[in-house]
């Protein structure tokens, strides 16, 4: 992952994972281990299902360990763990279901399925809707008790399901209500996130990549080239004449037509092709998938789309410096031949294009001339 400014809106997104998953794991665990004890003193009617009870706190206990150690939350785990949980906890209403029978006092008895009910409700389904079925949801509970009690030939079983189920409802739902809160907040941290990203990686003025966002895109470029073989060229140009613009017509002027060579510029360029501000009055482009002559052709193109452009102050064209990606190249020799290309344009009188690889060079001025250099032979 690309390390970038702002990544402290990344590190409290993590933050916020890390704690409401600790809350969340931690109360409804609390939960099952006061189910778990009660069982297995066979107090209110417990009893016969300590082993599927015990599997639920020990899976509980896994994830919160898990989470303590690598102080991070994986999707994958969070994923495996719930659904893990949702299956031990139908496993053990089936069997509860099956030793005593259905009805409302062994569906109570089992209940703990329930507290998955509030929790997944606020989990997967928006805040209002997750009230709604958590509401109805315990008002069902309750009437259950109330029936469980009524029916019973045992006085007292339904109470207690009633307090144990109520209450651990209730507490379900303060926790499922967490996870909304959290969800909120998590939203939040990532949109912080997201833009902190976009700012540091944008140019303000024109609104396309800055010189860090274009060095990061050049980098993964190189990496796939050596990987893959791929070509790839950079292109980078440089507006002809700016300074006596900004001198004639003030700096506002000047930030006007860098807005509109970015806007210009960005219409030609093909799919896949991206733009930065490199600096000042210059721009990059990163031409994925591209040969050298390919990319002097494209260069060609964006120089008489400027030079042909409706300004609104006379004239404005750009020099443009093409070159290639070379096996063994880093970023440093690509940056330097860049240069030197659109060095060359220059001296050659500006509203130009020029080619430096190793050991080839080509040109192509305002008569729409070129000559494609061929790239050197890669190396054995």
């Amino acid at each position: 992952m690309d390390t970038v400014p702002g990544g402290k809106a990344h590190i409290d997104v993590q933050r916020i994972h890390r704690r409401n998953h600790l809350q969340v794991l931690v109360v409804g665990w609390s939960v099952y281990v006061t189910d778990l004890v009660l069982s297995w003193l066979g107090i209110g009617g417990y009893a016969g299902d300590v082993p599927e009870r015990l599997l639920v706190v020990v899976l509980g206990a896994v994830l919160i360990v898990r989470l303590v150690v690598r102080r991070a939350v994986s999707r994958a785990w969070e994923v495996a763990g719930f659904v893990a949980l949702t299956l031990a906890l139908l496993g053990h209403a089936v069997l509860a279901l099956q030793k005593g029978g259905l009805g409302a006092e062994t569906l109570l008895s089992s209940g703990l399925w329930l507290y998955l009910v509030y929790v997944y409700a606020f989990y997967v389904l928006p805040v209002p809707a997750a009230r709604l079925v958590a509401g109805a949801t315990w008002a069902t509970t309750l009437a259950a008790a109330v029936l469980a009690e009524l029916g019973s030939p045992r006085p007292g079983v339904g109470i207690v399901a009633f307090v144990q189920y109520q209450a651990g409802g209730l507490v379900a739902i303060v926790l499922a209500s967490a996870l909304a809160s959290w969800r909120t907040a998590l939203g939040e941290a990532n949109e912080r996130a997201q833009q902190a990203r976009r700012e540091s990686l944008t140019d303000l003025l024109t609104g396309q990549w800055n010189r860090r966002a274009l060095e990061l895109a050049i980098r993964r470029e190189v990496a796939r080239s050596r990987r893959t073989g791929v070509p790839f060229s950079l292109i980078l140009l440089d507006v002809d004449h700016f300074k006596a613009l900004n001198d004639v017509h003030g700096h506002a002027a000047g930030d006007a037509v860098l807005m509109e060579v970015a806007s210009v510029v960005r219409g030609g360029l093909r799919a896949g092709d991206e733009l930065g501000r490199w600096g000042g009055e210059e721009f990059m482009v990163v031409a994925p998938d591209t040969r050298p002559d390919e990319a002097l052709k494209l260069s060609e193109r964006l120089r008489v789309r400027l030079q042909g452009h409706r300004w609104p102050r006379g004239s404005v064209t750009a020099s443009f410096g093409v070159t290639a990606y070379r096996r063994g190249d880093d970023l440093e020799p690509l940056f330097e031949r860049a240069d030197e290309a659109l060095y060359r344009a220059k001296q050659m009188g500006r509203n130009r294009c020029d080619l430096v690889l190793a050991g080839s060079r080509g040109t192509a001025g305002p008569a729409s001339r070129s000559t494609d250099a061929e790239p050197p032979p890669a190396r054995p």
